[in-house]
């Protein structure tokens, strides 16, 4: 198995993890901007206390993402974006 295969089997099983809170956070209409959308998330994430959570998406989004695709996806674990 190739490394890149190695890498989406992972990731594929990383997403079946649930963590998604039940926080709705407005997106639509912001700057798309990958650094943009995480630094709204994160700060809702925050505010609403889900301290730990916010930590957690920049981590897990540095080490895995590997597209901004694969970025949103991360995001959408955790917030309902509206």
């Amino acid at each position: 198995m190739s490394n890149t295969a190695k890498h989406k089997s992972k990731y594929i099983k990383e997403m079946k993890r649930l963590k998604q809170t039940s926080l709705e956070v407005q997106l639509i209409g912001e700057n798309g901007n990958i650094f943009n959308l995480l630094g709204i998330v994160s700060k809702e994430l925050k505010r609403k206390s889900f301290l730990n959570e916010a930590d957690q998406l920049w981590k897990e989004v540095q080490e895995n993402a590997k597209s901004y695709e694969e970025a949103l996806a991360i995001i959408q674990e955790y917030v309902i974006i509206i």
